[in-house]
Formats: C-alpha cells, sequence, structure tokens
C-alpha cells in the first residue's frame, strides 16, 4: 500500500520542477500555480515552459514571452521569499537541428535550471533512404502526442513496426544525454504513453530490455539528475511514474540520481501520485532524492 506524502506526516521537503502555465500548453496562470503550491505547501515550487526555441507551436512559449515569462516569475520571487522559493525554468525539446537543450543559453535569459525532454522523432533519426520518404508529409510526429499523431507516425514513418519506433525513440534520448546541456531529465521513457491504448510494443520482451538497458548506462555515464515523473499518471495514461519500476531498478543499479515531478499542467494535478513515486522509489531500491534549493542541488532521504 502506497504510503501517504503529506506536508503534516513527511519529513521530506516537497519540491516539484516541472510545471507548465498558459505560458505553454498549462491551463493556469502563474499566480493561481503559486497560490496553489503554497497551499499544498510545498517549500520550493519550478516552472518549466515548453521551449523549442527559437521557434514555437501552440504547445510551447513564444520566443518573445520567454523574458517575460521569466521577469514574471522573478517578481514572484521576491513576494513568496519568505514562505515559497520559486524557480524558473525551462522544459527544451530535443529536436535537432531546430532545437537542443543548452543550459549556458536559457541561464543567459536567467533561467535557474533546464529539463532537456524528447518528444519528437523525426525523419534524421529513421535509417530510411530519402528516396523511400513522402514529401508531402510531415516527416516527424510526437511520442505522446493524440493517439491519431503516433498512430499516423507508427503507420506513415514507421510501416507500423513498434519495435523500430522505441528503438528509435531511445537512440533519440541517448543522442540528447550525450550531446546537449541540461540539469534534468524529462520523463525517460515517454514513448509508454499510448502504448496503453495502442498497444504498439510490449515491455517485457527482451530487446525493449536492451533498449532501456543502453539508455540507463548512458544516464550513467552522463551524470545527469533522472526526474520521477507522475504526469502520465495525472492523466490517466500509466499506472506508474516515468521511468517504469523496471527502468528505476537499472537506474538505481547504477548509482542514478533522481528528482520527483509531477509534470502539472493544471493546480489540481501539481503533488499527484507523490506518495506512489516515493513507494517506487523504494521498492526499486533508491533510500534518497535530490532537490535544487539555492543555486545548488541537496540529497534527502525517501
Amino acid at each position: 500500500m502506497a504510503e501517504s506524502y503529506t506536508a503534516t506526516d513527511c519529513k521530506m521537503i516537497k519540491t516539484n520542477y516541472h510545471t507548465h502555465t498558459v505560458f505553454c500548453d498549462g491551463k493556469n496562470s502563474l499566480e493561481e500555480m503559486i497560490t496553489a503550491a503554497a497551499a499544498a505547501k510545498f517549500s520550493v515550487f519550478g516552472f518549466s515552459a515548453h521551449t523549442l526555441y527559437p521557434f514555437s507551436t501552440n504547445w510551447h512559449i513564444h520566443p518573445d514571452n520567454c523574458i517575460k515569462y521569466i521577469s514574471q516569475i522573478k517578481s514572484h520571487q521576491e513576494k513568496y521569499k519568505d514562505t515559497l522559493e520559486l524557480l524558473a525554468g525551462f522544459e527544451v525539446d530535443y529536436f535537432p537541428p531546430i532545437s537542443l537543450p543548452d543550459s549556458a543559453h536559457f541561464n543567459q535569459m536567467g533561467a535557474d535550471y533546464i529539463i532537456g525532454s524528447t518528444h519528437y522523432i523525426s525523419t534524421a533519426q529513421i535509417d530510411t533512404p530519402v528516396s523511400e520518404q513522402n514529401s508531402n508529409t510531415p516527416q516527424y510526429f510526437t511520442v505522446d502526442g493524440p493517439i491519431e499523431e503516433v498512430l499516423f507516425g507508427l503507420n506513415t514513418l514507421f510501416h507500423g513496426d513498434g519495435k523500430k519506433l522505441v528503438q528509435v525513440y531511445y537512440q533519440t534520448v541517448r543522442d540528447m544525454i550525450t550531446h546537449c546541456s541540461f540539469d534534468i531529465l524529462g520523463h525517460i521513457d515517454l514513448v509508454r504513453r499510448r502504448n496503453n491504448v495502442i498497444h504498439f510494443f510490449d515491455e517485457t520482451e527482451q530487446w525493449y530490455k536492451r533498449e532501456i538497458a543502453a539508455t540507463a548506462e548512458t544516464v550513467a555515464k552522463s551524470g545527469c539528475i533522472v526526474e520521477v515523473n507522475t504526469g502520465g499518471m495525472a492523466r490517466g495514461c500509466t499506472k506508474t511514474p516515468y521511468p517504469s519500476p523496471d527502468f528505476l531498478n537499472m537506474l538505481n543499479r547504477k548509482n542514478v540520481p533522481v528528482v520527483i515531478d509531477s509534470d502539472a499542467h493544471t493546480i489540481q494535478t501539481i503533488d499527484f501520485a507523490f506518495d506512489i513515486a516515493v513507494q517506487t522509489l523504494k521498492e526499486a531500491g533508491y533510500h534518497e532524492c535530490q532537490y535544487l534549493s539555492q543555486g545548488r542541488w541537496h540529497s534527502q532521504s525517501l
């Protein structure tokens, strides 16, 4: 049975670094999220607007709004400095060569941290001859997009080969880890999100376990922090956090540090299933997690 994780009975410092607002695809304003975080007794609360800088889509922050976004968070930092530490961050998409997570670039904007995430698969990562690609249709898709979009990508770009799709996804994640600079690795096995409906791969098969093992090895060599993300659970798409329990076991055996995040898009999900995240970590063998405060990373016991 999952342990309770509330402000009154848990000694852990309550933190979250993965939060979206109306600056991107979130449903609530900065002010509404901050009010909810204060009421939920968070100690540190970070924002992470989706960015495809210097481009944007209908779910990314517009490049022209990045400075305004940072400025508004900084103004709230002063207001809440005695009760809640607020941090300004971005969730940066890895979509080479269009968008690359680069801490130095976003730090210049005033960001306190960035999350590096892989949502897109493009033909740049698919071993398909150009002559066989259809230039009249999009040559990319998001692995966590609407079911119709994922089916389109599966059937059009991968000819229904779910194994190949997953292999390309994890190779893309490994490429991001190897070639980019960021503070937190976002939802490392996001490719699981639509599998509960489409069923295009089996997590118990050996080829899949080899993919996540290879990814765990790349993470361990990089030294980056992996988030335990409850966003898939909040949306009813997964029964466990990202990464899966098997993946977390592999990461723990390689001493990969973790941080707990909610990937909240509404005030109702700012600490969704944190109790389950803690219990899942314990079952994977973890005894501590990380948190970012006052410009540096700290460890705390679970």
